[in-house]
């Protein structure tokens, strides 16, 4: 993996851009209090790799080995 100098503060960046998206509901979703329910984001603001699948089973599925941190 080749790394670059990002400006003047010495912090090593590799070249490559890591998967990133934004998703969110495009309209109310009932949920029950007994169960697991899955959400269904429906909506993409973004998905630089499509690893965002917003129409069948609303899940993230990386290609890319490493940790991820997901926020809701």
């Amino acid at each position: 993996m080749t790394m670059t100098l990002s400006g003047t503060t010495g912090i090593a960046l590799p070249t490559y851009a890591a998967p990133a998206f934004s998703v969110s509901k495009n309209a109310n979703q009932s949920i029950s209090g007994s169960t697991w329910t899955k959400i269904s984001f429906q909506t993409k603001e973004f998905d630089t790799n499509n690893n965002f699948d917003n129409v069948t089973n609303y899940r993230f599925t990386p290609t890319i080995a490493g940790y991820y941190q997901i926020s809701g």
